[in-house]
């Protein structure tokens, strides 16, 4: 026996419905590309400046956590925010841009437990 079928309540179908209105805003894959590089470089900028103290109060605060947090380690992130940068303007496929941005992270992670290792306190 045949299930019978439902009838939809059309009603609240309308011009200005939640259904018809497409609330996300993107950005093609190259244009996202090309903010986050962006983005990484003047991460880069910010710390290079925070190292001569011309970052503003923002940037010596930034210096000063991030060389509690993580140590002497903080004077190669500029270097590795470059590359990041550099990365996402040459990379073609999005799959490879994830997986070194967590390696990256994971070498400041471990050059900062090697050097304190090395040298505590």
């Amino acid at each position: 026996m045949a299930r019978k079928k439902r009838k939809r309540n059309n009603k609240n179908k309308g011009l200005f419905s939640i259904d018809s209105v497409n609330l996300s805003f993107s950005l093609p894959e190259e244009t996202q590309k090309h903010i986050l590089a962006i983005v990484f470089f003047l991460l880069a900028i910010i710390f290079v400046l925070s190292y001569f103290q011309k970052a503003g109060i923002a940037g010596k605060f930034l210096f000063t956590g991030l060389d509690f947090l993580i140590g002497k380690t903080v004077f190669i992130l500029p270097f590795l925010f470059f590359l990041i940068g550099i990365s996402f303007f040459l990379a073609e496929y999005k799959e490879i841009l994830r997986p070194s941005f967590l390696a990256i992270l994971l070498m400041v992670l471990g050059v900062s437990g090697t050097l304190e290792r090395l040298n505590p306190g």
